[in-house]
C-alpha cells in the first residue's frame, strides 16, 4: 500500500516554519550585536540625534528629491566647506573619505561608544577642557580716555567714569565735547583731536560714544555738493571720516570700544541714528583693535520699543532718558555702564589695573 505522498498546505507550513526557525539559528549570531546595539542607541538618544543626518544621506543615495530633502541639502551647503569634513575627522579614520567603511557625521565608532560608556576617552576629555576663546588671557588696561560728544558728556560718560574709578587701580579721564561729531569737523575735527589726546594722556584703552549731532546732511569739501543723511554718496563720506578717526587709536596700538547710540523716542530721528550706527559698525569691523557694541535695546522696554521710564525696586517710575528724549539721566547712564560692562568683561579685566605687554591691546 502506498504512502500519501501528497504535499497539503499544512505539510507546506510545517516544512516552511521549519526551514525558518533554522534560518533563524543560523543567522542569530549576526543578528544579536546589532540588536544590541540598536537598544543602547534607542537608550543613550543617538539614534535621534542622527537622523536627520542619516535620513540625507540614505535620500541622496536612493536619489530622492523632495522638498524635504531639498532643503536638507541646501542646509549642508550653506555651511563652510570644511565642516563634514571636520565631523569626519573627530569621529577617526572610518569616517574619512575613501575608508572601507561609511560612517555618517555625528555617528561614533564603536571604541569611542565603549570609552563613552565607560566615562573615559576623548569626549571626557573635552568636556573638561574650556574652549580656545576662554583660555585667552584678557586685556589689563592701565588708563582708560572716554571721548565722546554729549552723550559722554553728560550720562552714560559720568556714570561709566564713577563705576570704572572703583575698578582697581585704573585712571580715568573723560573727554566730552558737546555739539561734535563727523558731519561738521571745520571748528571740532575729532580725528586730529584724538592725536592730541593721546599724546597728552597715553591711553591704552578708549571708550567712544558720539554721533548724536550727525543726524543732518553733509556739505562736500570736494564737490561742494549736498549729501543727504543716509544716501550711499552720504555713508561713504561719513564712513571715511570714522575710520580715519579710528585709524588714529589703532595705528598706536590702543584698544577701542565703541559703544553705539541706544534707541532714540522720535521715530523720525531714531531711522537716522539706525543709519549712523550701521556705518560706525561697518567701519569698526575694518580697523584692527575696535570693538563695536550695539546697545540699541539697553536702555528699551522689553519688547525693544523707546521708553522713558523704569520700574524701580518699590514698583515706582525712574526716569532713564532726558526730556529730550536723546540724553541719558544718572539712572539710564547707570544701566547702560552695567550693559557696557557685561559685554566689555569678555575682553578686558578692569579690575586688575593693568599689566600688558607692547601692543598688547590690538587683536
Amino acid at each position: 500500500m502506498m504512502k500519501n505522498r501528497e504535499l497539503t498546505p499544512g505539510k507546506a507550513a510545517l516544512i516552511y516554519s521549519i526551514a525558518l526557525v533554522l534560518v533563524v539559528l543560523c543567522e542569530l549570531p549576526r543578528v544579536l550585536p546589532w540588536v544590541e546595539e540598536t537598544r543602547w542607541k534607542l537608550a543613550s538618544g543617538e539614534v535621534f540625534e542622527n537622523f536627520g543626518q542619516v535620513r540625507f544621506r540614505l535620500s541622496k543615495v536612493a536619489g530622492v528629491s523632495n522638498r524635504t530633502d531639498q532643503t536638507s541639502e541646501e542646509s549642508r551647503e550653506s555651511q563652510p566647506k570644511d565642516t563634514a569634513k571636520e565631523k569626519a575627522q573627530a569621529v577617526g579614520p572610518d569616517a574619512s573619505e575613501g575608508s572601507s567603511q561609511t560612517s555618517l557625521p555625528g555617528m561614533k565608532s564603536e571604541e569611542e561608544t565603549k570609552s563613552i560608556a565607560a566615562g573615559s576617552g576623548p569626549e571626557t576629555e573635552q568636556s573638561d577642557t574650556a574652549p580656545p576663546e576662554a583660555q585667552k588671557p584678557k586685556f589689563k588696561p592701565h588708563k582708560v580716555l572716554l571721548i565722546g560728544d554729549s552723550m559722554i558728556a553728560e550720562g552714560f560718560g559720568p556714570a561709566l567714569q564713577r563705576r570704572l574709578r572703583k575698578q582697581g587701580s585704573l585712571e580715568i579721564v573723560r573727554k566730552g565735547q558737546y555739539s561734535t561729531g563727523f558731519v561738521h569737523q571745520d571748528d571740532f575735527n575729532w580725528a586730529s583731536v584724538l592725536k592730541e589726546f593721546i599724546r597728552d594722556y597715553e591711553p591704552d584703552l578708549l571708550i567712544i560714544q558720539m554721533g548724536a549731532n550727525d543726524s543732518i546732511d553733509i556739505l562736500d569739501d570736494s564737490s561742494g555738493k549736498r549729501l543727504y543723511c543716509g544716501n550711499d554718496p552720504w555713508r561713504e563720506v561719513y564712513g571715511s571720516r570714522v575710520r580715519e578717526f579710528l585709524k588714529v587709536a589703532s595705528d598706536r596700538k590702543i584698544l577701542s570700544f565703541w559703544v553705539g547710540l541706544p534707541i532714540m523716542g522720535s521715530e523720525k530721528y531714531c531711522s537716522k541714528i539706525r543709519v549712523i550706527n550701521s556705518v560706525v559698525e561697518q567701519e569698526c569691523a575694518k580697523v584692527p583693535g575696535c570693538v563695536y557694541l550695539d546697545s540699541w535695546t539697553a536702555l528699551a522696554d522689553s519688547e525693544g520699543r523707546y521708553t522713558a521710564y523704569v520700574k524701580g525696586p518699590e514698583g515706582k517710575n525712574i526716569r532713564i532718558r532726558a526730556k529730550d528724549n536723546v540724553h541719558l539721566t544718572e539712572a539710564g547712564g547707570a544701566i547702560l555702564t552695567d550693559y557696557f560692562l557685561r559685554e566689555a568683561s569678555t575682553r578686558v579685566d578692569f579690575a586688575a589695573g593693568g599689566e600688558t605687554g607692547p601692543g598688547g591691546a590690538v587683536q
